[in-house]
């Protein structure tokens, strides 16, 4: 929703007055930069490890997007186990 704001606010300044720009376009990186910073992130409760290529996937993934090998999707009860190995200390990749 925000882009597309911003594109409006882009079109109205390109054709009602050019020096808007200046204030548009900085408006709108500052946007994406704070908008770029979301729970998106690999968690332990959200992502694991392909067994092929080790990077992290999201658990009910079924194919790797990165190398594409076929998964098993994981279970809530395999997150929460990993969160309790967290929580005693193991990183959330190690076993």
């Amino acid at each position: 929703m925000g882009h597309v704001v911003f594109v409006l606010l882009h079109l109205v300044a390109a054709f009602v007055f050019m020096a808007a720009l200046v204030v548009t376009i900085p408006l709108h990186l500052i946007y994406s930069v704070v908008a770029g910073r979301s729970s998106a992130r690999p968690t332990p409760a959200t992502h694991v490890l392909c067994p092929s290529c080790k990077e992290p996937v999201h658990n009910e993934a079924s194919i790797c997007p990165h190398c594409r090998q076929t998964l098993v999707p994981q279970s809530i009860v395999f997150a929460q186990q990993r969160a309790e190995r967290i929580a005693a200390g193991k990183r959330w990749w190690q076993s």
